[in-house]
């Protein structure tokens, strides 16, 4: 597994541009509702001959405006326990976004652009609650029409606890 640890301020997505299918989220614990995820976008990988890549972040979104001294957000994993998961889950290429004030500030067409198109993502996976964008505006819905010429957008439901 490739590992790529991408800083806002001096990201150049044509350096690791290729062909892709891309699983996106926070992905802390990678629990059953995580690994669904990672796994539809696995056979959409594999449907399209397309390598598996997995777009996570660094920290969570309220560690970045919460007082550090108040900031209470608990990890699951330690960012290194995550790629190990990553790396036994199979994925291809990993990409650990620094979540900073900048990074925070993307609108969501500039993220869609510079994090998805850029990267030449064929299929973007998402659980139905993911999020992005300036004050996290952009939702599943909005990731489909901004990336409809470009990109296949698939939503995984949330996962009810009677499912198989």
């Amino acid at each position: 597994m490739e590992v790529y640890y991408l800083k806002s301020s001096d990201f150049k997505p044509k350096l690791f541009a290729r062909p892709m299918v891309m699983a996106l989220g926070f992905f802390d614990g990678v629990h059953l509702g995580h690994q669904q995820v990672i796994n539809t976008a696995r056979k959409f990988g594999q449907e399209k001959n397309l390598p598996l890549a997995v777009m996570t972040f660094d920290r969570h979104s309220s560690m970045v405006f919460a007082d550090p001294k108040k900031a209470s957000f608990r990890y699951l994993n330690t960012l290194q326990e995550k790629i190990d998961l990553m790396k036994r889950e199979k994925v291809d290429y990993l990409f650990v976004v620094e979540f900073s004030r900048d990074f925070a500030a993307t609108s969501p067409e500039d993220f869609v652009q510079r994090y998805l198109i850029d990267l030449q993502v064929k299929v973007a996976v998402a659980g139905f609650d993911f999020t992005f964008g300036k004050y996290g505006l952009g939702d599943m819905e909005l990731l489909k029409k901004l990336g409809e010429a470009n990109f296949q957008t698939v939503t995984v439901p949330k996962k009810n606890r009677t499912q198989p």
